[in-house]
């Protein structure tokens, strides 16, 4: 039993001893219980109320123990994502570096692309007229044969004629009268240097 119950029972104990002693006394006394009886069940609606507060408080302390049981390893779990966070920025950081880096070099390979693509235009232009001009000098050059080949058949033309002459012919060329055999050869050298200037290579 509690000391304080014990002093409430000894208390009632000795005035319940005292109120035959003292039959003038007996209504103070019964005042004095009546007082000490609402004390104690004032002491003990209070105990009880504190007893539920108690347990109420006890039924706390036991839910968030247990869910600190639960944070706890949500804690470790927490920290290991904080620390997989941390490596993923790291390794973001370092991704962008190595873009940025990427992104300048391809920079770098387009402006020498746009480079070689005007050297190649160019080039290409200057080929175009390379080839125009060999086409022209290979132009040239069969003109000129052909030119070349007229004149090496009229050179035999011209030579052949003065092989072929007989006696007679050159009877009549030294025939000093009517010089017809004359102005004929004098037409054959013509109509001979008139294919030879037009034979001519053109520069």
């Amino acid at each position: 039993m509690a000391p304080w119950r014990r002093c409430i029972y000894l208390l009632l104990l000795c005035l319940s001893q005292a109120l035959p002693a003292a039959p003038k006394q007996e209504s103070g006394a019964q005042q004095a219980l009546k007082k000490a009886q609402g004390v104690i069940r004032q002491l003990t609606d209070e105990k009880r109320a504190l007893e539920t507060e108690k347990s109420a408080l006890q039924e706390q302390v036991n839910k968030l123990e247990g869910i600190a049981k639960q944070v706890e390893p949500l804690q470790g779990e927490l920290q290991r994502h904080k620390a997989g966070a941390d490596s993923l920025r790291s390794a973001n950081q370092a991704l962008e570096s190595q873009l940025s880096g990427e992104r300048e070099q391809v920079q770098g390979l387009h402006r020498k692309l746009q480079e070689i693509v005007a050297t190649a235009k160019l080039i290409q232009n200057d080929n175009g007229l390379l080839v125009a001009a060999v086409r022209e000098r290979e132009q040239w050059i069969a003109q000129c044969s052909g030119k070349n080949r007229q004149l090496l058949e009229t050179n035999q033309a011209l030579l052949e004629q003065y092989q072929n002459k007989g006696v007679w012919d050159s009877l009549a060329e030294l025939e000093p009268v009517t010089g017809i055999a004359k102005v004929d050869t004098q037409n054959a050298v013509e109509s001979y240097q008139f294919k030879l200037e037009d034979l001519q290579a053109t520069r």
